[in-house]
Parts: structure tokens; sequence; C-alpha cells
């Protein structure tokens, strides 16, 4: 039990340091957490492909990965590069389409995913409050990026 504790505490201190998640309170990071899981990734190896869909978003723990599209007769293209503490991922919890670009572990990655093992739609759902605060703030962040990139 005193272990499930301190992970606990290791995912609302990761969580809380995220800028996505870093003005919710202890009582909903604490609530984001235990709906997120640790995932371990191999230097190279695929956290997501271009084509598949999940509903997730990656907050990296350690390590970084690259986010990588297909360039006609070239292979591929770096189009991003995510570190320790960033998240990346956010539209998928909005979008049904495919993905259009992969990601990949540059070196030996820990991630925590989010929601691992439960749709966000139940999410949504059971905890109104939380996770509207949570898709406030990822709208934020998305306008943030697509301002960046003009």
């Amino acid at each position: 039990m005193k272990r499930d504790a301190q992970g606990s505490q290791q995912k609302i201190a990761l969580l809380g340091r995220a800028a996505l998640f870093s003005q919710l309170t202890q009582q909903e990071l604490s609530t984001i957490g235990r709906y997120s899981g640790y995932r371990s990734f191999a230097p190279g190896e695929t956290v997501f492909s271009a084509g598949s869909h999940r509903a997730e978003l990656y907050l990296i723990k350690d390590g970084s990965v690259a986010i990588r599209r297909a360039v006609e007769g070239d292979g591929e293209q770096d189009i991003a590069r995510f570190v320790d503490g960033e998240v990346f991922g956010e539209m998928d919890l909005l979008d049904t389409t495919p993905r259009n670009a992969m990601a990949a572990a540059e070196g030996p990655a820990t991630l925590l995913v989010f929601p691992d093992g439960v749709e966000f739609s139940v999410l949504l759902e059971k905890h109104p409050v939380v996770f509207a605060r949570v898709l406030r703030k990822l709208l934020g962040e998305i306008a943030r990026r697509i301002r960046a990139i003009d």
C-alpha cells in the first residue's frame, strides 16, 4: 500500500510540473493520476504510428520523443521534439481522425499516459468539472502552438 501511495504522489508531482496541468488542484491532479499509467520505451521504439489513433496524451517523465512525418521520396522528417516534463498528443483527445505522424523514443524514455485503460469520454461523464478544466487549458495550449507557427 505504501508503494501505491508513493507512486500516486510521484504522478501528482509530475503532472503538476507540466504546463497543461500546472493550475489544477491537488485533488484534480490526483484524479488525473488515477487514470494514468507509466509506459517505458527503448531507444527508437515507436510510441505511436502514423495512421493509428488512440485518445491519449503523453507526459514525458524522462527521455525525449521525436515526432516524425513521412516526406515524399525522402523518408521521414522530424517535425517536433519533446523532452522531460512536456506533453504531446493532446489533439488525440479531441480528434478521432488517424494520426498523420509517428512518435518514437530518441533514447530510453518513460512516459505517463493519460487516460490509461479507460475511454476519455467516460472520464468526461464521470468527472465533468475536472476534465472541463483540463479541456479549457488544452484548448489554450493548442491555440498557443498554432500562434507560434505563424
